[in-house]
């Protein structure tokens, strides 16, 4: 069984991105960082505002600075095989 997410570090996360995509892959079709504005009530949701997390490194520690902010369309684009 995995191990519990630690909410405040998803919370801490969120902060950082101020409601904005972080992905900054070329493959996602935009130039730096992605302009995706997010709503919080959205996560998990395919619509606009929806996001996902995914950890950098996946096997890394359950800290705010391992975790990604991304719109649903570039959580897709990236894989968005290792969401909590």
């Amino acid at each position: 069984m995995p191990e519990p997410i630690n909410k405040l570090s998803i919370s801490l996360a969120w902060l950082r991105a101020a409601e904005q995509c972080e992905c900054s892959s070329p493959d996602c079709g935009h130039d730096g960082r992605c302009a995706n504005k997010l709503q919080w009530k959205s996560r998990g949701k395919d619509q606009p505002g929806g996001w996902q997390t995914r950890m950098k490194n996946p096997k890394g520690p359950d800290r705010a600075e391992n975790w990604e902010i991304l719109c649903i369309d570039c959580f897709k684009k990236t894989g968005g095989d290792t969401a909590q």
